[in-house]
């Protein structure tokens, strides 16, 4: 046992280089997590099927009310006319239910004003 230890010790000690050559050719193996045969091609697979739509008629503004907007989101998106919007202002909606845009009609945006400024410290 103690002849092994020392054989792999004056190995180490002779080599500089037999650590970097250990790493480098372990690099391809680790590099590839997935198989090439299971991966995607999410070229042109993404977004939304002929653009994001530019609309600009906003119906309503939403404002967040502190409990459950689910049903406010679901009324006004509900109420709304085709190829309009229902602003979401800055804030945070409690959503603790579903917003089923398959009921609700289709060419209806629901749209955020953006992320909130966090608060200074």
């Amino acid at each position: 046992m103690k002849r092994a230890y020392s054989v792999v010790t004056s190995f180490w000690k002779h080599s500089p280089f037999a650590l970097t050559l250990l790493l480098l050719s372990g690099v391809t193996a680790f590099g590839e997590i997935i198989t090439t045969d299971r991966r995607i091609n999410w070229q042109g697979n993404v977004g939304v099927s002929g653009g994001i739509p530019n609309v600009t008629t906003v119906y309503t503004t939403l404002n967040p009310s502190g409990g459950d907007d689910t049903a406010a989101i679901n009324n006004a998106l509900t109420a709304c006319p085709a190829n309009q919007v229902v602003k979401l202002n800055s804030g945070t909606f409690n959503v603790n239910g579903l917003i089923d845009y398959q009921s609700i009609g289709s060419g209806k945006v629901l749209r955020g004003n953006g992320r909130p400024t966090p608060p200074s410290r």
